[in-house]
């Protein structure tokens, strides 16, 4: 299966529930082609580069996914190009980019320690508080 992700600009002045509907069409022309949608992630209004259609903003989306028909990819841009309301878009193959692999392992083995640590913090705090002993006055080995 074959991996990529699209990233489409919708015009700004569609409201967010027609972005959402967009969306929705997209995740279903995939699921039409027996592709699954990994992720998708609205990443809200943002200020475009340059201006595209007499527009400086635009509404972004991520869409990740799969499928093992190679013509998924072409037949989504077909839809996309045909869709007013889309001021751009950029479809990549993501699956066999080798720093893409590699970043995804670091951030993976981060996860990891950083859950190795929370787990040691937490029994840490399950110990109980540390009480001092009577005798020791807190100042130390002083003569």
């Amino acid at each position: 299966m074959r991996q990529y992700e699209t990233i489409f600009v919708a015009d700004p002045e569609v409201p967010d529930e027609g972005v959402t509907a967009m969306t929705t069409a997209f995740a279903a022309a995939v699921a039409e082609h027996q592709g699954e949608v990994l992720k998708t992630e609205d990443w809200g209004r943002r200020r475009l580069a340059y201006e595209v259609r007499k527009r400086r903003e635009g509404h972004y989306v991520l869409v990740e996914y799969t499928c093992g028909d190679a013509g998924l990819p072409h037949e989504l841009e077909r839809r996309l190009r045909m869709n007013e309301q889309v001021i751009k878009f950029l479809t990549v193959r993501i699956d066999n980019d080798p720093k893409r692999i590699e970043w995804e392992a670091r951030r993976a083995e981060r996860e990891k320690e950083q859950a190795a640590r929370r787990a040691a913090g937490a029994a840490v705090d399950d110990a109980g508080p540390v009480r001092p002993d009577s005798d020791d006055d807190g100042g130390g080995d002083w003569a």
